[in-house]
């Protein structure tokens, strides 16, 4: 298991979070927690209730629809954002291309980030707008 100040480096790399602090880093890291995935091992099936943002520390993540690999997912990548504040049934299946870890963070938990530290808000905002844009360039995970 990595150290605090390991993870926040990992993040700190992300788009999503590099203009975060390391306090509201710090935060995020105590409210959800780190998941280590064996090779092989399915995350979340096509159909499934997703709720969670889910980010690759390490390791890959295939994302399959109708059992064909679309995607694959690499350290500082990440899945879910927009499953995270609306809970919903998921497109894709999610499969570990090799051992694996992960963070997740709940809905819950991102909504006490965003009340707490402003540049949050202001990262996850700036990213939904990116992806929203940009809509042909990405897949809605």
């Amino acid at each position: 298991m990595r150290l605090t100040i390991e993870k926040i480096m990992v993040l700190k790399q992300m788009p999503l979070f590099s203009d975060m602090t390391e306090n509201a880093l710090s935060d995020m890291l105590l409210i959800g927690n780190e998941q280590t995935v064996e090779a092989g091992r399915t995350l979340l099936k096509e159909g499934e209730n997703a709720g969670t943002l889910t980010v690759i520390l390490s390791g890959k993540i295939n994302v399959l629809k109708n059992n064909k690999t679309i995607k694959t997912l690499t350290a500082k990548d990440y899945f879910g954002l927009l499953f995270a504040f609306d809970p919903s049934k998921t497109k894709y299946t999610f499969t570990a291309a090799e051992d694996t870890v992960l963070f997740k963070i709940d809905g819950d938990g991102l909504y006490d980030l965003l009340s707490e530290h402003k540049e949050f808000a202001h990262n996850l905002i700036m990213t939904m707008c990116r992806r929203v844009k940009n809509e042909d360039r990405w897949v809605d995970l």
